[in-house]
């Protein structure tokens, strides 16, 4: 992966986890809906790992 394409990768990556995070805080705003937060924090650290992956090994 070349520089530039890493750079947009990981832009894209960020704009995903935010259009994650406002979908989630849109959604859970009763107390009993915490449930969905489970996901986008499992996404978000997927998606981390799987990006440091592909920068570091």
């Amino acid at each position: 992966m070349t520089f530039r394409h890493g750079v947009l990768a990981s832009f894209m990556l960020t704009v995903f986890n935010l259009i994650l995070m406002n979908l989630c805080f849109r959604r859970a705003r009763r107390s009993g809906d915490t449930y969905l937060l489970y996901p986008v924090i499992a996404g978000a650290l997927l998606s981390f790992i799987l990006m440091s992956y592909f920068f570091f090994f």
